[in-house]
């Protein structure tokens, strides 16, 4: 170590300021906090193509993900269990009234399944900091 403090160590020396009303001051917060960066990172992104600091991971979201990721593998080996089951009595020559509604009901299954999956996916996407401002199916 050069003994140095951090501040003296910062390759970002020279600081801007800018004037802005209360009002357009709380937007600019606003945008930064929605992006998950600080107001000089904001500014450097929308200036000079700088990229944004990576975020942090939110503890809830990702305790969310892994909720909504047991969930997830329990409907889908529930209904995958039940397709299997259904095509082996199929093949065997059983009966196709029976299994045709039970048919259908595995394929809705499966549909629930598969539309969890996506919301898990916009979920696991928010908490990397993409589509902070995307609505699950539910919310909108």
């Amino acid at each position: 170590m050069t003994g140095k403090k951090r501040s003296e160590k910062r390759r970002r020396t020279i600081p801007l300021a800018g004037r802005f009303t209360p009002e357009e001051a709380a937007e600019v917060r606003a945008k930064a906090d929605a992006c998950g960066a600080a107001v000089s990172a904001l500014i450097r992104h929308a200036t000079i193509d700088a990229s944004l600091p990576r975020n942090k991971v939110d503890k809830d979201a990702a305790a969310r993900v892994l909720t909504a990721l047991g969930d997830i593998r329990a409907e889908m080996g529930k209904s995958g269990s039940n397709l299997n089951q259904i095509a082996y009595h199929l093949n065997a020559g059983r009966p196709g009234d029976i299994m045709e509604g039970s048919l259908a009901a595995a394929i809705a299954e499966h549909g629930q399944a598969i539309r969890t999956l996506e919301e898990l996916r916009l979920v696991c996407m928010q908490v990397l900091g993409f589509e902070r401002n995307r609505k699950t199916p539910e919310d909108e």
